[in-house]
């Protein structure tokens, strides 16, 4: 419910749009849009533009008033949940390094290495970093796509689901 009226919100852009546009475009029925909504602004995602008396009806699910929503720049991203942690380390020294190899992870970071093999993995398919060779032992990945500082999170969809949880195994 919360990913379809996200979507329906992003698809008026800068635009404003009311409570029972959004409902009509996610397809649910507007009380439950209207609380999504609600926690929406709550949460800094949304800004409440205006409000309007609607026309006094008696039919259930009419508006009274009429609530008019902005988007924020933060709608759609993912807060973080966690201060730093071992991903962000690995991130930060691979930015560093441009060149490094599984083992340096490993040392540098304090990881484990089913953890940074799981990193390597997912930031090889999502395309920020590739593997100098195929397989084997010392094999030197390189930094090829760089994002910033901040390590990617929730931006992809991966094959095994998304990234919502901030990519995997902390």
């Amino acid at each position: 419910m919360r990913k379809e009226v996200i979507e329906a919100c992003k698809s008026f852009g800068t635009s404003i749009y009311t409570v029972s546009q959004v409902a009509e475009r996610a397809g649910k029925d507007r009380p439950r849009v209207r609380h999504v909504l609600w926690r929406l602004e709550k949460e800094g995602m949304i800004v409440r533009f205006a409000e309007r008396e609607g026309h006094p009806t008696f039919k259930k699910g009419c508006p009274g008033k009429e609530i008019t929503y902005r988007n924020t720049k933060n709608l759609g991203r993912i807060e973080r949940k966690t201060a730093e942690n071992g991903w962000d380390r690995m991130w930060k020294a691979i930015r560093v390094m441009r060149r490094f190899t599984r083992y340096d992870l490993i040392a540098i970071c304090g990881q484990s290495p089913e953890n940074v093999a799981y990193f390597t993995k997912l930031y090889r398919k999502l395309g920020y970093i590739q593997p100098s060779r195929r397989g084997g032992r010392g094999v030197v990945w390189t930094l090829v796509k760089e994002p910033g500082p901040d390590r990617p999170i929730g931006v992809e969809n991966t094959e095994k689901g998304s990234m919502e949880n901030g990519g995997g195994r902390k």
